[in-house]
C-alpha cells in the first residue's frame, strides 16, 4: 500500500508540473504575440510616416519644377513677342523704304520726261544727250536704305530673310541642282564661258560616274565663281561627290560644298541632347538624325546636316544650339512653327544672326574683308609702312592706315573702326547717367 501511494504521489506531482508548465507556456505565447503586435504596429506607423513624408517631398518637388517650367515658358513667350514686334517693325521699315525708293524713281522719271519734252523741240542729239545724262547722286541715307547683294552664293551657309521666315517659302527653281565652282586658282583659259562649258561637259562624259549627267547652263555669280546647273538634284549630288572631272577639265579649280540653312534653337533640355560622357558641349550621336524624324511634317523634309551646342557650361537645365538644315523650305517651316521637337521635349526656333566682321584685314589693315580674300599689298597696322605688322620696327610712331590718325589700327577710338560708334554711344550714355543720377550726401 505504501508503494502504491508513492506512485500516485509521483504521478500527481508530474501532472501538477505539466499543468504548471502548460500555464507558463500559454503566458509566454501570449507575451510573444503581444510583443509581435506592438512591433507590427510600430512598423506600420513608421512606414505610413515615411510614405507621407515622401509624398509631401514629391509634391513640393513637382510644384517647384512646374513653377520653373512656367517661368521658362513665360520668358520664352515674352522673348518671342519681342522678336515678333521687331520683325513687324523691320518689315514696316522695309516697306516704307521701298515706297520711298519708288517715289524717288518716279520723280526721276518725271524729271527725265520733262527734259525730253523740253528737248523735243530741239535736235535729236540734244534729246539723246538729256536721256543718257547721269542720274542725280543719291544721299548716304538713300544708299544705306537700299537692299544689299544676295547672300545666297557668298558662303556655304545661307541666312534666311524675314520674308522667308514669315511667308510660305518655296524651294528655288534650281535649288539643289546647282554646283558652285571656284576658279580663282584654275590654270588655263577661264574667261570664255563657251570653251569652259565644252571642256566641262567633255570631262563629265569621260568620267564613268558622271557620263550621263546633263549640263543645263553656266552662270558667273561673281569674280572667279561659276555656278554649274545640272538637270536633276541627283545628278548634281553625283557630280559633287566625284570631283575628278573638274581636276581634269580645269586644274586648280575646286567644287565648293553645298549650301545649308542655319537656324537658332533656344530652350533645349540638356538631358535630352547632350552626352554626359563626351563633355559639356558634346551632342548625343543620334541628335542630328532624329531632327528629321521628329519634325518632318506637312510634306516638309526637315533633314539636318549639322548641329552645334553654343551655350556655355552652367547649372541651367537648358541651352541653345545652331542647326543647319539641308533645305531652305525646312528652315522657313521651322521658323514659322517657332518650335523644334527633340524627342520628348522641344526648343524655340529663331533666325540665326551671323557675327559681323568688325576686325581689320591682317594683310592690308583695312576693313570689310578677311586676309585670305585680300588682293592688296601689305600695310603695317602700327606705322602704315609697306610691310606686315609683325615686322614693324617703328611702333613708337604710330600712324593708322585707315584714318591716318596718331594711333594703331586696333585703337577703338579710330573713326574708321566699326566699333567706334558703339564705343562713343556707350561713353555718351555713361556721361548722361552720371549727370542725371542724384547726389547723395
Amino acid at each position: 500500500t505504501g508503494r502504491i501511494n508513492n506512485a500516485e504521489l509521483v504521478r500527481a506531482i508530474v501532472d501538477e508540473f505539466n499543468r504548471a508548465q502548460a500555464v507558463q507556456d500559454e503566458k509566454y505565447n501570449v507575451a510573444i504575440r503581444g510583443i509581435q503586435d506592438v512591433h507590427i504596429n510600430q512598423v506600420r506607423d513608421i512606414t505610413q510616416k515615411i510614405n507621407e513624408k515622401h509624398h509631401e517631398e514629391t509634391e513640393k518637388t513637382n510644384k517647384k519644377h512646374q513653377e520653373e517650367i512656367k517661368k521658362i515658358t513665360e520668358k520664352h513667350q515674352n522673348e518671342h513677342k519681342k522678336l515678333s514686334k521687331q520683325v513687324e517693325e523691320l518689315q514696316k521699315q522695309l516697306e516704307e523704304s521701298k515706297i520711298k525708293e519708288i517715289r524717288e524713281a518716279m520723280q526721276r522719271m518725271e524729271e527725265q520726261l520733262t527734259q525730253m519734252s523740253i528737248a523735243g523741240s530741239g535736235s535729236p542729239t540734244t534729246a539723246t544727250t538729256n536721256l543718257a545724262s547721269p542720274q542725280p547722286r543719291q544721299t548716304w541715307s538713300q544708299v544705306a536704305s537700299q537692299k544689299g547683294p544676295s547672300l545666297q552664293h557668298s558662303a556655304r551657309t545661307e541666312l534666311l530673310s524675314d520674308s522667308d521666315a514669315s511667308g510660305n517659302a518655296q524651294p528655288l527653281a534650281n535649288e539643289g541642282k546647282t554646283i558652285e565652282i571656284d576658279i580663282s586658282r584654275a590654270r588655263g583659259d577661264k574667261d570664255d564661258l563657251n570653251r569652259v562649258k565644252c571642256k566641262w561637259i567633255k570631262a563629265l562624259q569621260e568620267n564613268p560616274n558622271t557620263e550621263d549627267v546633263e549640263v543645263e547652263f553656266l552662270r558667273e555669280i561673281y569674280t572667279n565663281k561659276v555656278e554649274l546647273c545640272l538637270a536633276t538634284v541627283e545628278q548634281a549630288q553625283r557630280t559633287r561627290d566625284n570631283p575628278r572631272w573638274i581636276e581634269k577639265a580645269m586644274p586648280g579649280a575646286r567644287i565648293r560644298g553645298e549650301t545649308w540653312f542655319p537656324i537658332k534653337v533656344d530652350g533645349i533640355s540638356k538631358s535630352v541632347v547632350l552626352d554626359p560622357a563626351g563633355g559639356p558641349k558634346t551632342l548625343k550621336p543620334d541628335v542630328v538624325t532624329n531632327i528629321a524624324t521628329d519634325n518632318s511634317k506637312d510634306n516638309i523634309d526637315c533633314t539636318a546636316m549639322k548641329a552645334v551646342w553654343i551655350s556655355r557650361p552652367s547649372d541651367k537645365v537648358n541651352g541653345s544650339m545652331i542647326v543647319w538644315l539641308k533645305k531652305r523650305e525646312a528652315a522657313a517651316y521651322l521658323l514659322r512653327k517657332m518650335t523644334v521637337i527633340f524627342g520628348p521635349t522641344a526648343g524655340f526656333a529663331a533666325p540665326y544672326q551671323a557675327k559681323e566682321n568688325n576686325d581689320p584685314c591682317f594683310n592690308c589693315n583695312s576693313y570689310g574683308h578677311y586676309q585670305f580674300k585680300c588682293t592688296k599689298p601689305a600695310k603695317c597696322g602700327h606705322c602704315s609702312g609697306d610691310h606686315q605688322s609683325r615686322d614693324c620696327m617703328n611702333k613708337n610712331n604710330p600712324k593708322c592706315p585707315a584714318c591716318n590718325g596718331p594711333h594703331s589700327i586696333m585703337d577703338r577710338r579710330c573713326v574708321a573702326n566699326p566699333r567706334h560708334k558703339e564705343t562713343r554711344q556707350q561713353a555718351s550714355n555713361t556721361r548722361t547717367e552720371a549727370t542725371q543720377s542724384p547726389i547723395r550726401c
